[in-house]
């Protein structure tokens, strides 16, 4: 291999993973809910553009009454439901994390601690740009 073949690669290499930081480091999440209803987002390009689509999505089963409760970088969104009230109404918990499965262990733990008697994951997503 040629030293020229071999300087090619190096900055390919190279360029390839700044591209790679870049838009990753432009990923983000973000997690709404109203009463009854709630919209997520992961892969956004911005958490402002996050927190517009789950807006967005929340606004689609609900009038209005939708606000953004947590946002993320690089992480995981879950949301939990209480189903023992024959509703799927019953918003009990969310939480934010780097780890999908302990971000739904804490969700459960916190929805139990609230009271809930049959949680249910609703929202388990994952940023994967970041």
């Amino acid at each position: 291999m040629s030293a020229m073949t071999m300087c090619v690669r190096r900055v390919s290499t190279a360029f390839g993973l700044l591209v790679l930081a870049i838009s990753a480091a432009h990923a983000a999440g973000a997690l709404a809910v109203a009463n009854c209803g709630f919209g997520s987002s992961v892969d956004a390009a911005s958490v402002d553009a996050a927190r517009k689509e789950a807006l967005f999505r929340c606004g689609l089963q609900r009038d209005g009454d939708c606000r953004v409760v947590a946002t993320v970088r690089k992480g995981c969104i879950a949301l939990m439901i209480d189903l023992s009230q024959g509703s799927t109404c019953t918003i009990k918990a969310y939480t934010v994390g780097p780890i999908l499965p302990t971000v739904i262990n804490e969700a459960l733990k916190k929805c139990e601690s609230q009271g809930g008697k049959r949680c249910h994951v609703n929202v388990a997503k994952c940023d994967t740009s970041g």
